[in-house]
């Protein structure tokens, strides 16, 4: 019976060790996703600060895309709303603020 136990217990840890790591794993690929997509529409927005209001920004990788699409919410600020799709996952919706950068002379 005390065997039975330990080997039920045993699959039981292993099973919820799986399910954190792809967890943890997904969330990651998520993040990067989200984290390169947000570097290259910072970049877009220094070069073209209309850009954020424009038209939707949206990126594609092997491990999956974002997108966003932004509002104005003041003359210097921008609310944005990301979808991040991994390949393989769920999709996840984050909102991010930028400031609004005047060109260089």
């Amino acid at each position: 019976m005390l065997m039975l136990y330990i080997l039920l217990s045993t699959i039981d840890q292993y099973q919820n060790h799986l399910l954190l790591t792809d967890t943890y794993k997904t969330y990651l690929i998520r993040q990067n996703l989200f984290d390169t997509a947000d570097h290259a529409f910072r970049k877009e927005l220094l070069n073209n600060p209309q850009a954020g209001t424009s038209s939707p920004f949206s990126l594609t990788t092997p491990d999956g895309s974002a997108s966003t699409e932004c509002t104005t919410e003041n003359e210097r600020d921008l609310k944005c709303e990301w979808e991040v799709v991994p390949a393989q996952g769920t999709s996840k919706t984050l909102f991010a603020y930028y400031k609004i950068q005047s060109p260089s002379p």
